[in-house]
């Protein structure tokens, strides 16, 4: 696979962690429709979109897109104490907690997905995650007891999942859906849009992306994935078409705690791994949602290798992946599943 740098004609999603859309030139084509969202927030995220169609009314498209990702982070952000969830994980064991459709719907695919992925996706590690945050504030490693014991306050043991509603069997446990949340926000602003006559788009936030449609000229929409070592390199590209694509890296927001550098990425089989150099560099999933690819780019940065062979299982079609391996440009090497090589762009 060639390294090589790109000159991006078009570009959507202004804060973009991973990918890049690059749209080609078409002369003569004016779209009808051109909204670009401005800064919002999902799920603590800063991000922007832009909606490109053929036919819809502008406004209402946007309107409808950002009020539906919205939404999603509001019933779910942690960082809210008033969000549903975050009631929920305060509730007490044994209280049965009513919860919006759409946060069941995330759970239930949350518990799906954990154990699709050998476990290692895994919501319910809020207090392992709260632990390191308070580390990186005070600037101080926690020790490998703490760590145990945050990871067994709360497990999917402890959590029971009813038609509407959720029940704690223990005080501590919680749940924290920043790994899958901001891909379903995508999915439902995706919705919101093609409900609104919307037939290209492309939404992304905090480096989630799905793309819909044909592309502006028929022949998909071109991804470039970007390098974790280098922001101006672009490491492949690919032609996408209604699918999504995520990418996840140890890059991304490291914490440096006595002069070592700490991956935000946790196993959840083993909260005492948390070396960034155990990880992979950076990985990128494609899946026909958001949700999915979402998830599945955090449970890969925790497998690595052995991730993509449950890829290629059939139990997981439309699900592609490719993983990014070393510490630098000069040392690392790419892997990836069967079909991934196929939306590959030829470049020659």
């Amino acid at each position: 696979m060639t390294i090589r740098r790109e000159q991006i004609v078009w570009l959507i999603g202004v804060v973009i962690i991973g990918v890049i859309i690059a749209l080609p030139a078409i002369q003569g084509y004016k779209p009808k429709l051109e909204t670009d969202a401005g800064l919002l927030h999902v799920m603590n995220t800063e991000y922007h979109f832009r909606v490109i169609a053929r036919r819809a009314p502008a406004q209402k498209a946007f309107d409808a897109a950002r009020a539906s990702a919205n939404r999603v982070g509001a019933l779910m952000s942690v960082y809210l104490d008033r969000s549903q969830l975050s009631m929920f994980n305060a509730s007490k064991a044994g209280q049965e907690i009513q919860l919006d459709d759409q946060i069941m719907d995330v759970l239930r695919a949350s518990r799906v997905i954990y154990d699709d992925t050998d476990k290692t996706f895994d919501v319910t590690i809020q207090p392992l995650i709260q632990l390191w945050r308070t580390a990186g504030k005070n600037k101080s490693l926690p020790d490998s007891d703490a760590l145990t014991a945050a990871r067994a306050e709360s497990t999917w043991a402890d959590i029971e999942l009813h038609d509407n509603s959720a029940i704690k069997t223990s005080d501590t446990a919680t749940v924290n859906l920043g790994g899958i949340a901001k891909g379903y926000a995508i999915d439902k602003a995706v919705s919101a849009m093609q409900t609104c006559g919307v037939e290209n788009a492309a939404i992304e936030i905090g480096g989630d992306l799905r793309c819909i449609g044909p592309g502006l000229d028929g022949n998909g929409w071109v991804v470039r994935v970007q390098s974790p070592f280098d922001n101006d390199v672009r490491i492949a590209g690919l032609y996408i078409r209604d699918a999504a694509v995520c990418t996840s890296g140890n890059y991304e927001r490291q914490r440096i705690i006595n002069g070592k550098k700490f991956s935000h990425i946790l196993d959840p089989r083993n909260p005492t791994r948390t070396y960034s150099a155990e990880y992979p560099a950076s990985v990128t999933v494609i899946a026909p949602d958001a949700m999915t690819a979402d998830a599945w780019a955090t449970a890969l940065s925790v497998l690595g290798k052995v991730g993509l062979k449950l890829l290629n299982a059939k139990k997981h079609d439309g699900i592609e992946a490719m993983i990014v391996v070393g510490t630098s440009a000069e040392d690392c090497e790419m892997f990836s599943t069967k079909g991934y090589e196929k939306l590959l762009i030829d470049e020659k």
